[in-house]
């Protein structure tokens, strides 16, 4: 339960651009909770009665787990050290500035996938 609720905080905001974050997160997170964690008692308990085993409960976190492994590995980039998907690049002392303005490749990391997005909804509102 640490390792969910430890890194949680720090990863959800990072897959989302800044103008959508806060709606994004909230609608994801809650409907996944409500999903999830309002059938588990549901499913554990009929896949206890179907099959007799008092350790479904531990199996059921066992697969769970194993799929969130590698939507991880497979799906997540390292976002680690870079400004947060939509936001302008930060610095904490002036002598920075001169590195950010020189390689904006490494510190607009989003901006093609965010170039990306924005041609797929103008594409979407011109079909409409």
């Amino acid at each position: 339960m640490a390792a969910i609720k430890g890194t949680m905080p720090s990863q959800l905001p990072s897959l989302f651009f800044t103008e959508v974050r806060y709606g994004g997160l909230a609608v994801t997170y809650n409907i996944s909770a409500s999903v999830f964690g309002g059938t588990a008692p549901l499913l554990i308990s009929w896949l206890i009665n179907t099959t007799a085993n008092q350790l479904m409960p531990a199996y059921y976190i066992v697969f769970a787990s194993l799929i969130g492994i590698v939507v991880v590995t497979v799906f997540l980039k390292n976002t680690s050290g870079k400004p947060l998907r939509g936001s302008p690049p930060a610095v904490a002392e002036k002598h920075e500035i001169k590195e950010v303005i020189e390689d904006t490749d490494n510190e607009l990391w989003w901006s093609e996938e965010k170039h990306k997005i924005d041609e797929r909804v103008e594409e979407a509102k011109k079909d409409n």
